[in-house]
């Protein structure tokens, strides 16, 4: 979104900087501001109305993604042929290929998905581009492996399946 602060200045606050992480509900019209902290200084300016950030004067970019981990952020597009991109965090956005929207068919990409929307994708790739899931199987595949376990662990387990 953007706006136009007193000093006369445009500035853009991402959907992410709206509100802090555990606040965020789907994207509204309001254009009501009243704080902000200036992120960037542009032109344009790119701002943050997160209270945490603005208390804090913390300004330092969110955490760095990791693979097979949950990851909240908003619908900033959708298209029947390339799938949905959804901003993970400010100057991050991921995008969701369509045979990972669901584990079925989506048959109205744009009108499930639309602008705005918040959703939790896990992600699945982060380099050379960001890529997300938003199969309920994936995500409950991907995000039940522990975050401390590492290559050449030696863990203890109890086999509950053999395929």
């Amino acid at each position: 979104r953007r706006y136009v602060l007193p000093t006369g200045l445009e500035a853009f606050c991402s959907a992410s900087e709206f509100s802090d992480r555990d606040a965020w509900t789907d994207c509204t019209n309001d254009s009501s501001m009243s704080l902000c902290i200036v992120l960037e200084a542009g032109p344009p300016a790119r701002i943050s109305l997160r209270p945490s950030r603005i208390a804090s004067r913390n300004i330092k970019p969110d955490e760095a993604l990791e693979v097979g981990r949950v990851r909240p952020g908003f619908v900033v597009g959708a298209d029947a042929k390339a799938g949905v991109f959804v901003e993970l965090a400010r100057n991050v956005v991921g995008r969701v290929l369509l045979k990972d929207l669901a584990d079925g068919y989506v048959k109205d990409v744009v009108r499930e998905f639309p602008l705005g929307r918040l959703v939790a994708p896990v992600v699945t790739q982060v380099t050379p581009k960001v890529e997300l899931s938003l199969r309920p199987s994936a995500i409950k595949r991907e995000s039940s492996i522990p975050k401390i376990m590492k290559e050449n662990d030696v863990v203890k387990g109890t086999i509950t399946r053999v395929e």
